[in-house]
């Protein structure tokens, strides 16, 4: 099994909330030159201490955020997808360093997402309702994020052919596609990145 290692950005959430710092600090009194640079302690402070929840918002995107937000996370459950189950294979297609990667596990062990069982972690029903939103990234990552082309490229592991990352049919085989049927390759974007660092 080929697995995308760049295929989806992490969801930005700390970018979020750091624009939103930046906003709220911009109302300071002061010179500009005085407010950039109290901005810029605030951003530096405010950021490092930021709950990790929404409390307060009643909003479906926050409470999702809260479960996949953290960076790491998407790629991980993108990975368990595509039939991924061990920590070793995690660690070894991510390069996440193992300390973060027991803790997004535990998270996502605890929201329900994965179950652990004898070593390895199995997607519950819950994890396999991501795939449609992980697919959704990976689309629009290459429309919105991909100069050179998509870096990975889906396509039908039964038959080999290549299909949209929202496809959930083949007409070539006439068959449904899961997210276990999914093989990523490497794309254009992959392999221009390749040739700029020769």
């Amino acid at each position: 099994m080929t697995v995308a290692h760049d295929a989806i950005d992490v969801l930005a959430v700390g970018d979020w909330k750091g624009r939103a710092v930046r906003c709220c600090s911009s109302t300071m009194s002061g010179s500009s030159a005085d407010r950039t640079g109290r901005a810029g302690a605030s951003v530096a402070s405010i950021g490092s201490v930021l709950p990790s929840s929404y409390e307060g918002l009643n909003c479906s995107v926050a409470r999702t955020l809260e479960v996949i937000g953290e960076r790491w996370t998407a790629l991980i459950v993108r990975d368990a997808l595509l039939g991924i189950t061990r920590f070793d294979d995690f660690h070894t297609s991510l390069g996440v360093p193992t300390n973060t990667l027991t803790k997004r596990l535990a998270s996502l062990v605890a929201h329900g997402i994965l179950a652990r069982s004898n070593g390895e972690y199995e997607l519950t029903r819950a994890g396999r309702d991501l795939d449609p939103v992980i697919r959704s990234l990976l689309a629009w990552g290459d429309q919105h994020r991909a100069p050179n082309g998509p870096p990975r490229l889906v396509h039908h592991r039964p038959c080999g052919t290549e299909l949209d990352p929202l496809a959930l049919f083949c007409s070539t085989c006439e068959q449904t596609v899961s997210a276990r049927d999914i093989e990523l390759r490497s794309g254009p974007g992959a392999r221009r990145s390749a040739t700029r660092q020769h």
